[in-house]
């Protein structure tokens, strides 16, 4: 600290140093508003909220319109499909009372046989949840695939550019200088 700083009156250093903690805050407010501006936090929101609702259709589509068909041939809802691994204590005290002697020798559900304290293996659940995370990744596959299809017909400027080999940057193919760093650019190859 320099000698004239430490005679400087302590309410002219408070603002002093103040007015520095308020151009930090104006910087970080202002990247922070660049950052929201670029379009990725924006994009990636979206994409969060439409991906929660596109989720929503697909467990709609598997829980009430395909396995109810698929449920007809197994016998039961495919959700509520399991396996008693370990059964309930008969003699526990639970199993000892008149309203859940039955649910212990022979629980018709899942949440039954966990009533009474039975270990299951849960495999109806688990495959629906591999239909339903097979059926988002094929729609998301055909719209991605269709959106990249048409977005690449549509764009005249796509096909013709070119990587410049020293800032890496995409210029147009029949560029002489790159717009990014100006370096000469070698001449574009004519295919046939």
């Amino acid at each position: 600290m320099s000698n004239n700083q430490e005679h400087e009156p302590l309410l002219n250093r408070a603002r002093r140093l103040s007015g520095s903690a308020g151009n930090t805050a104006r910087s970080t407010w202002s990247d922070f508003r660049e950052f929201i501006h670029r379009g990725n936090a924006v994009d990636l929101a979206i994409g969060v909220v439409i991906g929660a609702a596109f989720s929503k259709i697909v467990n709609s589509i598997v829980d009430d319109l395909l396995f109810p068909v698929l449920s007809l041939f197994i016998g039961q809802q495919l959700e509520h499909a399991f396996l008693i691994l370990r059964g309930a204590d008969l003699n526990s005290e639970r199993c000892q009372k008149e309203d859940y002697a039955e649910m212990c020798k022979n629980p018709k559900t899942i949440d039954e046989a966990h009533t009474v304290g039975a270990v299951t293996w849960n495999w109806g659940h688990f495959i629906q949840a591999l239909v339903n995370f097979f059926i988002i990744s094929l729609l998301l596959f055909f719209i991605i695939k269709g959106y990249t299809a048409t977005t690449h017909r549509k764009s005249k400027f796509l096909k013709k550019l070119k990587e410049c080999p020293y800032c890496l940057e995409d210029v147009p193919l029949k560029a002489l200088k790159c717009k990014f760093c100006g370096s000469e650019q070698p001449p574009a190859e004519h295919s046939a």
